[in-house]
């Protein structure tokens, strides 16, 4: 990924991004909500969509007049099998007081089913596989190339769901580049309920990987297992350098973090290095979304 910033036509959105990268991981709250509503009446404009590429492939189902539409995103391992992420959206009412109040997710193993992938039974609710504490439930509510969590109680999110639901913002852009930014909303989940360290969340976040791969340590010491988004990746394999490892992911969240004093880094980190890839990142993320969606 040797692409710089590009030119006027970047979107401000995005070249505000470029310029403050931390806001990827943990955005501003109204930043992330402007970009919700965004992507959600664009979906709704579009109706159903079928898109692919070598790495995700991407499809909406429309669930009714004036409702945002069912999404699903599954990244291929080979032609019979891979992952899903299906978003199953919230409606309230009828009519002109049809309301969309965000989504819930489910995560697993895919199966194709002719010329689609369809989840099997090899599933978990978002908030069981970021590791969301467990009197908490998360709603997502999909973004354009912004991530976020409401550590604390919101009014408006308590008032809907009850004391115990936070939102979750979610990048769809970072999504269709690979599962692996998956793990981000990992980091997410480690700010709750109400932590707002930035180390301390991706440590929370780490460890719990960790935790979930005790059992499967002899297959990935064999190769025979990548782990949980395809994060333990060796160096050698065919797929590292052109998605993240583990490793990858957590030090372009700390290291953006780190140029506003906003996190601690090691002094051997290569900080200019790191952001020029992660803008790179933003960019193909922005122009994957792009391709699939548009704005």
């Amino acid at each position: 990924m040797e692409r710089g910033p590009r030119g006027p036509e970047t979107p401000r959105e995005t070249q505000e991004l470029l310029r403050t990268p931390e806001q990827v991981f943990d955005s501003n709250k109204e930043a992330a909500e402007r970009q919700n509503k965004e992507v959600i009446e664009r979906l709704m404009r579009r109706g159903e969509i079928q898109r692919s590429n070598d790495n995700v492939e991407f499809e909406t189902v429309e669930t009714g007049k004036g409702s945002a539409p069912r999404i699903q995103i599954a990244w291929p391992t080979n032609r019979q099998s891979g992952h899903i992420l299906n978003l199953e959206p919230i409606v309230e009412g009828k009519g002109a007081e049809r309301g969309i109040f965000g989504y819930t997710g489910e995560y697993g193993v895919a199966k194709r089913e002719g010329l689609n992938y369809r989840m099997t039974d090899e599933r978990v609710s978002l908030s069981e596989l970021f590791e969301v504490p467990d009197d908490l439930n998360i709603i997502i509510e999909p973004t354009i190339n912004r991530w976020a969590v409401e550590a604390g109680e919101d009014p408006l999110t308590t008032a809907i769901f009850g004391k115990n639901a936070r939102k979750m913002y979610v990048g769809l852009g970072f999504l269709f580049l690979g599962r692996e930014w998956m793990h981000v909303g990992m980091h997410e989940a480690g700010h709750l309920p109400n932590n707002h360290d930035e180390n301390l969340a991706w440590s929370i976040a780490n460890k719990k990987y960790a935790q979930i791969h005790k059992p499967r340590k002899t297959d990935i010491i064999a190769g025979k297992d990548i782990g949980q988004f395809g994060l333990l990746k060796s160096p050698e394999s065919r797929y590292y350098g052109k998605t993240p490892r583990l490793g990858d992911v957590a030090k372009y969240g700390l290291t953006t973090h780190a140029r506003s004093g906003n996190a601690k880094i090691p002094k051997q980190w290569d900080q200019e290095r790191i952001l020029r890839d992660f803008q790179s990142i933003i960019l193909a993320a922005d122009q994957t979304y792009e391709d699939f969606i548009g704005r």
